[in-house]
């Protein structure tokens, strides 16, 4: 920029001008790492994120500082063992980031449990011993030939290939969240359970859990449920926090999943199952359960069903973090995301998309509530409140290209603050509902950190500047 130096003497006025050039660096913005850390029971999927776009992101897991010859981060990772991660974005023209950290630690080292690791491999042999099975090398060919080796506190880890075993009421059960069973695929090897005989003379299902089922993890398998009968994941009464994480569960002839009581659903791909409209992605009949970061499409029915079908108590449901798109391929029902039965039920920061309705609350549920959803383009309703719902609370939700708006013929809804116009999506064809700047919902939403809506669907702190804004994502 120009300055300007004048001096008088003598009656004499000089005066010099010169321009001075500034460079303002520009700095990465900082990683954002999610879970920011904690304790973790056999495993934990983390993501790291920045707001700096084009920004490769380079981390550690030994708590060194990251460079740009550290791993680069290409997508979610699964994390088996305790690390501290730290993770450093770089930019061409750009300041590097400042180091993002993280300490994670697994809580099955030094439980009560024996917490020991076994081993089942294709080249194994179902007649070596538990103790030759705590080693690679003389692992188990069979998943249930491992079964009566394993303690609460135990990992089976199972190598690369395609198992084709049934699990009907397997002989598995942790005591604690701190002290779990844990079955996952080995890190990075693909391992596909496709069972081809069973207990029904065909394979009913892939997993039947009942009473004493308690405190089991599966992990990162693909269940694929070709040949059953019924459904991939059955829960009869009786079985409780059991947790699925990172798996692909696929062609069930019914539902991908049914049943369940205080289980957890994280992080799964769940599609292509079912024949009629009244198969379901996830058919949940029980209470306290946590359906989140799911991808849920495809299935002949509803996407995620909330119902009572004879259970006396469906409630304190949580969905949250999903992508729930394309269901209903057969017949003229499906929509996304039911809450249905239950009270306390509560669905945000899902993107509902191509569904045949978005969202529908029914079935006598009560004290439903719909928060910070982007519902967009579904061939019938945004949201459905049928009678004789009740009390249900619809916040901060953008309804955009549905056939239809929101259907209200429950008794006591609240609505506020959602959105029925064009929000300006950054690039809805590939499925991108990021905000663009001059958007119509940012700083429009209602703050609803009281009531655990405190993040976005990237993991961000809502609000970033301002108001809440509308919809899963917190424009940045």
């Amino acid at each position: 920029f120009p300055i300007t130096i004048s001096a008088t003497g003598s009656g004499v006025t000089k005066t010099t001008a010169f321009t001075l050039s500034v460079t303002l660096a520009l700095t990465v913005a900082t990683p954002t790492i999610s879970p920011n850390g904690g304790n973790f029971a056999g495993f934990v999927s983390l993501a790291i994120q920045s707001a700096t776009s084009g920004a490769p992101i380079y981390y550690t897991t030994d708590g060194s500082t990251p460079t740009q010859s550290s791993t680069l981060y290409t997508g979610a990772m699964t994390l088996t063992n305790s690390a501290t991660v730290n993770a450093k974005a770089f930019k061409s023209g750009y300041s590097p980031s400042a180091v993002a950290s993280a300490s994670f630690t697994n809580t099955l080292t030094g439980t009560t449990g024996t917490g020991k690791t076994y081993y089942v491999a294709k080249t194994g042999s179902d007649s070596n011993s538990c103790s030759q099975a705590q080693s690679q090398s003389t692992p188990k060919l069979t998943i249930s030939g491992a079964f009566g080796c394993l303690q609460p506190g135990d990992t089976l880890y199972v190598r690369a290939g395609t198992y084709t075993e049934e699990f009907y009421y397997p002989a598995i059960a942790g005591t604690s969240w701190s002290n779990p069973l844990t079955l996952s695929a080995f890190p990075g090897d693909t391992v596909t359970i496709r069972p081809t005989g069973g207990s029904c003379g065909a394979p009913c299902r892939i997993f039947t859990f009942g009473p004493p089922h308690q405190y089991i993890a599966i992990n990162a398998f693909i269940l694929d449920c070709a040949n059953c009968l019924y459904d991939v994941i059955k829960f009869d009464n009786g079985a409780h926090h059991i947790r699925f994480s990172n798996n692909e569960i696929k062609n069930g002839h019914e539902n991908g999943i049914l049943g369940g009581t205080n289980n957890e659903f994280i992080n799964n791909d769940i599609h292509d199952n079912g024949n009629t409209d009244f198969d379901h992605g996830m058919y949940i009949t029980g209470p306290g359960n946590l359906i989140q970061g799911n991808k849920v499409h495809h299935n002949k029915g509803w996407g995620v069903h909330i119902y009572s079908s004879g259970h006396t108590d469906v409630s304190n449901n949580v969905v949250r973090g999903n992508y729930v798109y394309s269901n209903g391929t057969s017949g003229t029902r499906g929509p996304g995301i039911l809450l249905g039965s239950g009270s306390n039920n509560i669905a945000y920061n899902n993107i509902v998309q191509g569904n045949i309705d978005g969202i529908q609350i029914g079935f006598s549920a009560a004290n439903a509530t719909v928060y910070n959803n982007t519902i967009y383009s579904n061939r019938g309703n945004c949201i459905v409140v049928g009678t004789p719902s009740t009390s249900t609370i619809l916040k901060n939700n953008i309804c955009y290209l549905n056939n239809s708006g929101i259907t209200d013929v429950g008794v006591g809804t609240i609505q506020s603050n959602n959105l029925m116009t064009d929000p300006t999506f950054v690039n809805p064809a590939a499925s991108d509902f990021h905000l663009q700047s001059g958007s119509l919902a940012i700083n429009t939403g209602i703050n609803l950190f009281s009531v655990g809506v405190t993040t976005d669907f990237d993991g961000l702190a809502r609000p970033q500047a301002g108001n809440y804004d509308i919809g899963v994502y917190e424009y940045h």
